[in-house]
């Protein structure tokens, strides 16, 4: 959680305070770091600039503009650094630079992330080795790694292995289809070669904010002094750097999905 400070209001009439509580849209702006243009059409895009508009009931919309550098046909381009908590059913993917020659195929949200339950289960049927705090190394086929491990030993007999007596598991290699960070991928068609602006939107949760005032009344009754805080919660999973901000007050409406109401 960090907080932003506005400048204070100085020596304002007491009427004039009703006024200056009846905020409907609170802004702050950060001028976003320029970018660096992606070398290759299938790495990850280079860093651009951020926008959020954050609503007060946990809800964020996200518009994050990158630069990747396309070839003419196919592209497969990875968006990483996307928040956990991510609604993959917003997510919307646009060319800047050239919309009508460039066409989404397909979208996916890689989110299985890197896990001793994850490894565990893409390793059935696969040979691993455990260490347990006595020392001792087991080597077989993994059976089961659900709770306690159990291997089928190289001379046909089952070991099961009691998790809390588990120092360490070793995997040959990392199995595809396991990702360190929350990922969007898409195939993307270009009639063109070169570089291209995109932008990306989508929601997420984990993200909200509260307005704090101190009101400072002088000796004479006279005037006052008033000062905001806007306080920010992000545990979407990202981190948003140099971003353009904008606070919303206000219920976010969101239609409902067909057949609920029945």
């Amino acid at each position: 959680m960090f907080a932003l400070s506005h400048q204070p209001f100085r020596r304002l009439l007491p009427w004039t305070l009703a006024a200056l509580l009846i905020v409907a849209c609170t802004w702050a702006t950060f001028v976003p770091a320029p970018g660096t243009p992606s070398q290759t059409p299938t790495a990850e895009a280079s860093e651009g600039g951020v926008a959020l508009t954050i609503y007060n009931q946990g809800t964020a919309l996200v518009r994050d503009r990158r630069q990747f550098a396309f070839q003419k046909g196919m592209n497969d381009l990875d968006f990483s650094d996307v928040a956990a908590l991510i609604d993959p059913t917003s997510v919307l993917f646009k060319s800047l630079s050239d919309p009508g020659g460039t066409a989404v195929l397909e979208q996916n949200y890689e989110f299985d992330l890197v896990g001793s339950a994850a490894l565990l289960e893409k390793y059935l049927d696969e040979t691993v080795s455990v260490v347990t705090e006595d020392g001792k190394v087991h080597t077989g086929t993994l059976l089961s790694g659900r709770g306690d491990v159990i291997l089928r030993l190289p001379d046909g007999g089952v070991s099961v292995i009691q998790a809390a007596t588990i120092r360490e598991l070793s995997f040959p290699e990392l199995p595809e289809g396991l990702i360190t960070r929350p990922t969007l991928a898409w195939k993307v068609l270009a009639e063109k070669p070169g570089r291209q602006d995109v932008e990306v939107t989508y929601l997420t949760g984990g993200m909200s904010w509260a307005a704090d005032y101190v009101l400072l009344l002088d000796k004479d009754d006279g005037a006052i002094d008033l000062d905001g805080w806007i306080s920010l919660s992000n545990t979407s999973g990202a981190t948003f750097k140099d971003a353009l901000l904008k606070l919303i007050a206000g219920d976010l409406q969101r239609l409902p999905q067909p057949g609920l109401a029945a």
